[in-house]
């Protein structure tokens, strides 16, 4: 696995209002759901997965077809 900038996910997600390392780190949610907002391309699953690895904070992408 290539590594992946979690400054980059995390201030991204911030700009949105959106603290999720810290809502996995304080054991805030149970599962998170990468998903598109607006026209961004495609979901961040990899850097969210990376950011929950080792917690019990579960990662189910969304799909689009």
């Amino acid at each position: 696995m290539r590594a992946v900038d979690q400054r980059f996910l995390n201030a991204s997600c911030k700009n949105l209002g959106l603290d999720v390392k810290t809502w996995i780190a304080e054991k805030l949610v149970d599962y998170l759901c990468p998903s598109l907002w607006g026209n961004t391309g495609v979901p961040k699953t990899r850097e969210f997965a990376v950011l929950a690895r080792g917690t019990r904070t579960g990662i189910y992408p969304t799909l689009f077809t």
